[in-house]
């Protein structure tokens, strides 16, 4: 039940209110052709339904069929150009989040940083394309690495060292389409 503008309000809300912002914004090469079955009937939403699980390899394994009219043998992805895709995404970056927890969890032990209620990093996710928004650059540099990592690991998909970008905030990024960044509006304000 979420949208495209909910997505990117939630970007809003994580560089509002924020002197300083940097952004990653991710590509996943080839994420709809090359994601690992797995990765959606293994996550929590789907685990214990095995009629779901069946139903989502029947589809994989459904195979494709190509202009010519001819059909190509399916084992990973998901349904191509099927309007259930997008929503199979979000199931199989289900856990990301608790990763970047745990990452954060271990940074603070590591740093001996103190910070209870601060999040450290925010994680936007709306079909294959993904946001991560911190305060520091040198969080967003790590994170890119431990990202990359969960996303092959867990995913089969690598994140496109040529399309993935780390930008701040006031120089903006381009997400769902949108234009988004900050703007100064005089020496003591900012809006976004």
């Amino acid at each position: 039940m979420r949208s495209t503008k909910d997505a990117i309000g939630q970007i809003f809300n994580g560089v509002n209110g924020k002197k300083e912002a940097w952004v990653l914004e991710g590509d996943l090469k080839g994420f709809f052709d090359n994601i690992k079955t797995e990765a959606i009937i293994e996550s929590q939403v789907i685990a214990e339904d095995e009629e779901i699980k069946a139903t989502l390899k029947n589809g994989v394994k459904s195979g494709a069929i190509t202009v010519n009219p001819e059909k190509i043998e399916t084992e990973i992805g998901t349904p191509p150009g099927g309007v259930i895709s997008p929503r199979l995404a979000n199931i199989a970056f289900t856990g990301m989040e608790t990763m970047r927890d745990n990452w954060v969890w271990e940074n603070r032990k590591r740093t001996g940083q103190k910070q209870k209620r601060n999040k450290r990093a925010q994680t936007i996710v709306y079909a294959d394309d993904l946001v991560v928004i911190a305060k520091e650059r040198w969080i967003i540099e790590e994170l890119k690495e431990v990202i990359s990592d969960w996303c092959l690991e867990k995913m089969g998909v690598e994140l496109s060292q040529e399309k993935t970008r780390i930008t701040n905030i006031e120089k903006g990024l381009v997400f769902l389409g949108c234009n988004i960044r900050k703007y100064k509006v005089n020496d003591t304000q900012k809006i976004t």
